[in-house]
């Protein structure tokens, strides 16, 4: 493999052949995502962050159910933040014994997310090319129980084989490191910084989006929302297919984003917007 370097800013080249838009004019520097991956993973060990108590901790719910808490975990330079509690539910046990579940967090190569999963009657965690676990808890849920107590839950956050908690080095002891440069260690302590900060409130707004015929947009509005804003749209199963044909992007701006479709939807679509105010 030929030598890589980053991050450095992209010029725009006029003579470079696009591939995507099949005519001349590209941007000079283009990085993915494994590459900003693999550069923080070299700082940030993987697991669940514990800067304040209890990140993605798993409760007794109501009923079959199981509550895991807003948090924050790190795998292998990938991140995943929950920023509301996590509601999962419990399957029944219909077996003549106990069964033994487990929460995880999962990194899935595949479908490009790390999730949190209830997995039932498995409690080994799945790592290789495409999965990679931390445990969160193990469940024991006994034969025609109702309802899931505290007592069933063993908390295995702190497990350093099932899960562990992230690692990260002190900010003033970047200085340390004689072979950075000083502009490496500067971009060094504020990605860690970045890391570490808490995530701001996110907007979150169910609603039906109704496109534009000519333009293909639609466009919500709400003054907390910055340009550096990250925003995602969640569509229900009612809704999905439609979106999916319409091929939905969204873009933020100060004040409001727009959803554009690459075609017109057929009618109105609802969905759920999620905004992360950065």
């Amino acid at each position: 493999m030929a030598v890589q370097s980053g991050f450095f800013e992209a010029e725009w080249d006029p003579e470079l052949w696009n591939e995507e838009t099949h005519e001349y004019g590209d941007w000079d520097r283009k990085y993915f995502a494994e590459q900003f991956a693999r550069y923080f993973s070299k700082f940030v060990s993987t697991g669940v962050m514990n800067d304040t108590p209890n990140q993605l901790k798993v409760s007794a719910g109501t009923g079959m159910t199981v509550v895991v808490s807003a948090g924050f975990a790190y795998i292998n330079g990938f991140w995943c933040y929950n920023d509301l509690p996590l509601t999962l539910n419990v399957p029944l046990n219909e077996s003549p014994s106990s069964r033994y579940d487990s929460v995880r967090v999962r990194f899935n190569a595949t479908t490009r997310r790390i999730e949190v999963l209830y997995i039932a009657d498995d409690i080994v965690n799945v790592r290789n090319d495409t999965y990679y676990d931390l445990q969160l808890a193990q469940i024991k849920v006994d034969p025609s129980v109702s309802s899931i107590t505290s007592d069933a839950i063993t908390d295995v956050r702190f497990n350093e084989t099932l899960c562990g908690l992230i690692v990260l080095p002190k900010a003033e002891d970047i200085g340390n490191l004689n072979n950075l440069q000083t502009e490496d260690k500067t971009n060094l302590v504020n990605a860690i910084n970045s890391l570490i900060t808490t995530p701001s409130e996110f907007i979150v707004s169910h609603r039906e989006f109704t496109f534009d015929s000519t333009t293909r947009t639609y466009t919500y509005e709400d003054q907390r929302i910055t340009a550096e804003s990250l925003a995602d749209v969640y569509f229900d199963s009612t809704t999905f297919e439609a979106a999916q044909r319409a091929d939905i992007s969204v873009e933020t701006y100060a004040g409001y984003l727009i959803l554009t479709a690459s075609r017109n939807p057929a009618g109105t679509i609802a969905g759920t917007i999620k905004v992360r105010v950065v």
